[in-house]
């Protein structure tokens, strides 16, 4: 049996009060778990998931595992390559926050991490690196936990059929009894640190996450607190909270944009203990280099491609569109060099603009959604302008979807990317974000839907 067409039968004869009711359930679910977004709030949830079948699979994980080395590697080499680092362009201040000194080289610049992509004829494409913190991993966990107990409950799918990926929490806490064993520390206070962020509702979208996670550290035996940066007092020899508990590891939830933006006297005494050895932190300061969206370009230079191996390099073409510097004049496009502007201008719907700074897909220009007129000013603005990136654009799949629209259920497709979770270098899980717009992001206005693996197609 074809499972997705077996479940596009079954929930294309669902009526608008049956729908409603699932997505309900597994919202409630989700609110009750204190799993949601918001309190009280949960996203989208779409009605069919993204089934991945088990090559597919073996594609996101080949893919995003490679490319999870080449990222480690290359904050290796911004240490150890003043013209890796220069790159960047960062200012002393940035330097000193983002690519903080250290006595001690953690076991990974990058513990947890969720990459964006597509899955486009069976290859993987990925497009960013949310590799500055861990947020979101018990909700990947949660929906697809409460998907499935719906699904099977209802008859839709059996456990023979369908592998669900994700296990994240546990991966996590493997991570931490790691930390703890290179530690040697026998019973490790763990803290959660963040914010404040700029805006009030993504600090309750941190504090939810916070929260969920220290229910489950402890309920495994962890002590956990949650802190502020400014809560920290050091000695030059123990981290101390502001009752005067010695912390050992720091379970870092706040983004590298918020860090920049902290009074300096305020994240001092936490950066001088995980300068001296004295802390761990997961994920270190400068795992968000990986956010950058600049670094798909770094990957591109000819310079930083001398410093990599040609497998390292391989993956790179494979795997990661072509990116550029949007204000170059000559760039160098599948071997063949074009001048940039008049280039652009010619191959508008190949191509698309991003803002060097953002995230959430904000400010991301796509050539195919423009108008001629608005991506002639486009071009000759940013191709002048030093904050942007031009990229390839690559083909973005789409999944079914079952909607309403006035009172009545209609099957269409909405755009989709993958996003694999990879936790010390390894893929141990998915997350499928849903949108309308072909710039998906759940911060602006995207859905959210079950990823499960089939075991076999014919099964």
């Amino acid at each position: 049996m074809d499972i997705k067409k077996h479940l596009d039968n079954i929930q294309a004869n669902l009526s608008i009060e049956q729908i409603n009711q699932i997505k309900h359930t597994i919202s409630q679910k989700m609110i009750d778990d204190k799993c949601e977004y918001f309190p009280g709030e949960t996203l989208d949830i779409s009605v069919l998931p993204m089934l991945i079948t088990q090559s597919e699979w073996d594609e996101i994980k080949k893919s995003s595992e490679q490319i999870s080395a080449v990222l480690e590697k290359t904050i290796d080499l911004i240490y150890q390559e003043a013209e890796v680092k220069n790159f960047f362009n960062f200012d002393e201040n940035q330097q000193n926050l983002l690519i903080p000194k250290y006595k001690k080289r953690p076991l990974r610049h990058v513990h947890f991490a969720r990459f964006d992509g597509f899955l486009v004829n069976g290859q993987f494409k990925l497009l960013e690196f949310n590799s500055d913190m861990a947020m979101g991993i018990n909700r990947s966990d949660r929906i697809n936990q409460y998907y499935l107990e719906e699904a099977i409950s209802k008859q839709w799918l059996s456990q023979d059929q369908i592998i669900n990926p994700n296990d994240l929490l546990n991966e996590v806490e493997k991570t931490f009894q790691q930390i703890k064993t290179h530690l040697g520390i026998e019973n490790p206070v763990i803290s959660c640190v963040h914010g404040p962020f700029d805006k009030e509702r993504l600090n309750t979208v941190a504090d939810y996450n916070i929260s969920y996670m220290r229910r489950f550290l402890e309920a495994k035996g962890w002590q956990t607190r949650a802190d502020s940066w400014k809560d920290f007092t050091y000695d030059g020899h123990q981290l101390k909270s502001i009752d005067g508990q010695i912390i050992d590891i720091i379970y870092r939830c706040d983004l590298a944009t918020s860090i920049l933006k902290s009074p300096l006297v305020d994240i001092e005494p936490a950066y001088s203990a995980y300068r001296d050895g004295n802390v761990y932190m997961a994920n270190p300061p400068q795992s968000g280099i990986g956010s950058y969206k600049i670094i798909a370009a770094l990957w591109r230079d000819e310079a930083f491609r001398k410093l990599l191996t040609p497998d390292e390099i391989q993956s790179i073409d494979k795997y990661i569109p072509w990116t550029d510097w949007s204000n170059k004049q000559e760039i160098t496009y599948q071997g063949q060099n074009h001048n940039l502007p008049k280039w652009a201008l010619a191959n508008k719907d190949i191509l698309v603009f991003k803002p060097i700074h953002s995230f959430g897909g904000r400010d991301v220009i796509l050539g195919r959604d423009t108008e001629v007129n608005q991506w002639e000013k486009t071009v000759a603005e940013l191709t002048k302008e030093s904050g942007w990136l031009i990229q390839e654009y690559i083909e973005i799949p789409t999944i079914e979807s079952i909607d309403q629209v006035d009172g009545n259920l209609v099957k269409g497709q909405l755009f989709s990317n993958i996003n694999p979770w990879v936790i010390d270098g390894k893929v141990k899980g998915l997350y499928t974000r849903i949108s309308k717009s072909r710039v998906i992001n759940v911060t602006t206005g995207g859905g959210v839907a079950a990823s499960l693996i089939i075991k076999d197609l014919k099964a």
